[in-house]
């Protein structure tokens, strides 16, 4: 302490006291939070200023910051807020209680950014980003006290009205600096580039092996979405508050299984249609009218043949078959499918009929049903219809219907995963739940994926097609100079291969949709019309 007794003033220097240093306090930003309020201590406790005065003095006032200085690290420490200091006055020590620091820490400040899509941590990876931080401060206290000093220094002290002792005021001034460390921690997850898919088949199924049914399974062309997943804020108490939606990271993907399933029918018969005339063949009658379709031997020595004629005779074509197909696929609009469209035109052009008898054409000349030489085998399809003149004998009707349901999803945040609304098919393709296989990312990081936006429907589509062989009953006649021997009407499918069917989603498909019968009757000639008449 130095006094100075010419300008009745004291001033009162105190060494510095060791600078205060406190424990380190650490805050965490937990993965799903985006900001976080904290609040911490400038230091662990309350400090102790010591004042000095003079040794004959008192103290005459309380004592009162003179100065408190803060210097924040603004860098990661937003809207930050400090208090007063509080003084408790005891004399010489002063107690000093020093406000807490208010402020909020963010995430972007990090590098990791969500909100503007500026994502750290890589695939299924996670990161600790930490930041070590100091908030200095010192605090100035000043306090007044009083001392007396004698003033018979000159001659003339008396006539100034001194009379021994003059009362002075001086101030002492202590101060106590001191760093606030602390730590936050930010912890970083952005999710997983893949999730474990579950296998779709890709194959044929029931390929007509028991009956003239078939099923075929395929994969729908992933259809691409966007996430969000939901983040918050934290309150000073470390309570979650303001959830909001952030962008995912990763693009994901819908993909389901869609099927076909063929079922053919035979609505009639070849059997069916010739049953009239071949009983009344059986019987021996002779009435035209009971032979509509074709006229069979009524020798009692070729009943012995399920379908005996002699040539010459009218053998009209006939019979009447379906397929009824269902497919249903997923898609992001509610047109109607290119994969039904082409499995339906594939299945009528895998239509056949088949018949090696000779026929007559108009100008007498032999000829198969498909106006062709009788060399060969005769075939109509559905494209090549038309017969001997020109008739036609295969016709093709369609019933076409289709149903559209939306896949239903649910954004709204939720902690139980059985309480989201989203259709199960949304779950799968998502990380966070169970039946995609990553339930363990909601319970380690609170990450949870929820649809964006889009749409996703199921079509279910169904053709009915039914084939009619010759239709009108148009009368074909046979060649009258066909050989004698066995015939053969078939009515079959062709194969189609799959994997051929360039663009649609089952060319995956490595496999072939097998041909099979439909139909089959034998046909035995037996003599010719020319016997009859001679």
């Amino acid at each position: 302490m130095e006094s100075n007794m010419e300008n009745n003033t004291v001033s009162t220097v105190v060494k510095a006291e060791k600078p205060i240093n406190m424990a380190v306090k650490k805050y965490d930003l937990p993965y799903y939070a985006l900001s976080r309020e904290i609040s911490y201590p400038l230091a662990d406790q309350n400090i102790v200023v010591n004042l000095k005065k003079p040794g004959s003095g008192w103290w005459s006032g309380n004592a009162k910051v003179d100065a408190f200085n803060v210097d924040i690290d603004t860098k990661f420490l937003h809207n930050y807020q400090v208090g007063s200091p509080v003084l408790e006055d005891e004399e010489d020590d002063v107690i000093v209680s020093l406000p807490n620091v208010r402020a909020k820490i963010q995430r972007s400040d990090f590098g990791d950014d969500p909100e503007n899509k500026k994502w750290l941590a890589g695939n299924n990876s996670t990161d600790i980003l930490t930041a070590a931080l100091k908030t200095f401060y010192d605090v100035f206290v000043l306090k007044e006290y009083k001392y007396e000093t004698k003033c018979n220094r000159h001659e003339d002290y008396e006539a100034e009205g001194c009379s021994g002792y003059v009362k002075e005021t001086g101030y002492a001034r202590g101060s106590r600096s001191g760093t606030a460390p602390i730590e936050v921690n930010t912890y970083v997850y952005n999710g997983k580039k893949d999730l474990n898919k579950k296998q779709y088949e890709n194959k044929i199924v029931n390929n007509y092996d028991k009956d003239f049914k078939a099923r075929i399974l395929w994969t729908n062309s992933p259809i691409k979405f966007n996430v969000i997943r939901y983040m918050c804020d934290l309150d000073v108490n470390g309570n979650a508050i303001n959830w909001g939606a952030v962008p995912g990271k990763y693009e994901r993907e819908f993909v389901q299984q869609c099927s076909a399933d063929i079922d053919w029918n035979i609505a009639r018969s070849m059997q069916q249609d010739y049953e009239q005339a071949r009983k009344a063949a059986r019987e021996g009658k002779q009435d035209k009218s009971f032979y509509n379709k074709a006229v069979f031997a009524t020798d009692k020595n070729l009943q012995r043949y399920d379908y005996p004629i002699k040539s010459g005779y009218y053998f009209n074509p006939t019979g009447t078959y379906t397929f009824e197909i269902t497919t249903a696929t997923y898609k992001n609009n509610q047109n109607d499918t290119e994969e039904h469209k082409k499995l339906v035109n594939a299945l009528v052009n895998s239509f056949r009929y088949e018949s090696n008898l000779i026929y007559v054409d108009d100008n007498g000349n032999p000829v198969n049903i498909a106006n062709g030489s009788y060399k060969t085998l005769g075939v109509l399809t559905a494209a090549k219809n038309t017969g001997i003149g020109g008739k036609k004998l295969i016709s093709v009707n369609r019933d076409y219907k289709k149903v559209t349901d939306e896949i239903y999803y649910d954004s709204k945040r939720t902690e139980d995963e059985n309480k989201n609304g989203s259709h199960d098919f949304w779950k799968m393709s998502m990380e966070g739940y169970s039946l995609s296989g990553s339930l363990d990312s909601y319970n380690k990081y609170k990450y949870r994926e929820y649809v964006a936006g889009g749409k996703v429907f199921k079509i279910t589509e169904t053709t009915k097609v039914t084939f009619i062989i010759n239709e009108g009953n148009a009368k074909f006649y046979t060649h009258p100079k066909m050989p004698d021997g066995e015939y053969y009407i078939t009515v079959r499918l062709s194969d189609i291969d799959l994997s051929k069917m360039s663009g649609m989603d089952y060319s995956s498909i490595k496999d072939v949709l097998k041909g099979v019968i439909l139909d089959r009757i034998k046909v035995n000639v037996k003599g010719s019309i020319y016997g009859d008449i001679s």
